[in-house]
């Protein structure tokens, strides 16, 4: 099925550069685009027939398939930063009814489909929400932490959030999925997510999901090493490696 997916949006993706984050790998942006952000347009618009990059590069016969998989997915992604971001994603809706007028479904406008994917650091301050928000959501909060028709958990919860709020402001989550596909049990890929801004960072495993608010802090995808009897490879060498292989 990735082979069937790289046909549909290409070697590359559909996204193929970016500014802000210099990357490798395919990288594509599949939904509701931000003009001020993505200048190429997608698929997901409609009829892209008259744009050169689509006619060469991709296949739309696999385009439904490519959806049902993409959609599936964020379906299922979506409730983890509806959990974590509790206060933020329950709230929004509320305050903001003309900038959220599907709920919680505007929360997910696009979803970033990477393959073999490195980036650089960068922060995604395109996600902050801005200070008009914030000064709404921390007034919300204040509000929620001293009701008295909370309990004290609850109390505590909001407390938790409008001390978040009042230190990262808001932004829209980002949240990341991961799955490691290859046909050797003996190849181990150790590839890292890198919270650079705060200083940690994590290894990623086979269907591992995280969720973060990446206007917050630096961040970026590390490159993956590969580990086959015993000698480690960098992606180039492994390349090579399969290819003498077979």
């Amino acid at each position: 099925i990735i082979q069937r997916i790289i046909i549909a949006v290409g070697k590359n993706g559909l996204f193929t550069q970016r500014s802000r984050s210099p990357h490798h790998g395919s990288l594509s942006y599949i939904g509701k685009r931000r003009i001020n952000t993505i200048a190429q347009p997608n698929p997901s618009e409609g009829d892209t027939s008259s744009y050169w990059y689509f006619r060469k590069h991709i296949n739309m016969c696999w385009w439904p398939l490519l959806l049902k998989v993409i959609n599936k997915l964020t379906f299922q992604l979506n409730i983890l930063p509806q959990m974590v971001f509790f206060h933020i994603t329950a709230l929004l809706p509320h305050l903001f009814p003309n900038d959220f007028p599907n709920g919680l479904r505007d929360f997910c406008l696009f979803a970033i489909l990477t393959i073999n994917f490195v980036n650089c650091i960068h922060v995604d301050d395109g996600d902050d929400l801005g200070c008009e928000v914030d000064i709404q959501v921390i007034k919300a909060l204040a509000e929620l932490a001293e009701c008295t028709d909370l309990t004290t958990e609850q109390k505590l919860k909001a407390k938790s959030s409008l001390h978040h709020v009042e230190n990262f402001g808001t932004s829209s989550p980002t949240t990341c999925g991961y799955q490691i596909v290859s046909n050797d049990e003996d190849i181990q890929v150790v590839q890292f997510f890198c919270s650079f801004g705060v200083g940690i960072c994590h290894l990623i495993q086979h269907h591992w999901t995280h969720t973060f608010l990446a206007a917050s802090y630096s961040h970026y995808t590390s490159a993956p090493l590969f580990i086959h009897e015993g000698k480690v490879y960098s992606r180039k060498g492994f390349h090579g490696l399969l290819k003498k292989s077979f």
